[in-house]
């Protein structure tokens, strides 16, 4: 049996819900046992809000955050967390395989791929600032950053901050 999925990934809670919930919205338009991925990065509640509207219509609604950026999207290597029913995931497995070459579930709650989603952005962005200061006190103090980012990325300092410094 083939199944239907349909996919958004705009940038905020109200463009998701026009894109969903408006008259001619993917809710409106959907089969019975389509799966709506919402790759947005929303908060759970919204991904909740949807998936309860999409429940008396058939539909399913799962959220997948996405990292790995356009770099990630154009090597087909993106991470994706998914919240939702395994079952679900597993029908998706093949489109996901098409541009996310690793795929997480994190619970069976709608919502679990978005909370897994800001706590990844938050590891990023402590990374990000812990390596932005550390250049800035190998600058001061004379070392090279080109230097200093060889040493880390080459010892326990390395992250994906520091790998994508450059």
């Amino acid at each position: 049996r083939r199944y239907l999925a349909r996919w958004s990934s705009v940038f905020n809670a109200a463009q998701v819900e026009d894109v969903c919930l408006s008259p001619s919205g993917l809710l409106a338009t959907a089969r019975p046992e389509t799966i709506i991925v919402i790759h947005s990065t929303v908060g759970p509640a919204v991904c909740r809000k949807l998936a309860a509207a999409a429940r008396s219509r058939g539909v399913h609604v799962i959220d997948a955050g996405v990292s790995g950026g356009p770099v990630g999207a154009e090597a087909k290597t993106l991470s994706l967390m998914v919240g939702g029913p395994a079952a679900l995931l597993d029908r998706c497995r093949s489109l996901f395989a098409s541009y996310a070459s690793n795929v997480h579930h994190m619970g069976e709650e709608i919502g679990s791929g978005q909370i897994a989603k800001a706590l990844n952005n938050h590891a990023y962005f402590c990374n990000l600032f812990v390596v932005d200061e550390i250049l800035r006190v190998a600058k001061s103090a004379g070392v090279s950053i080109d230097a200093m980012l060889d040493v880390v990325n080459s010892s326990s300092g390395q992250s994906w901050a520091s790998d994508h410094w450059r």
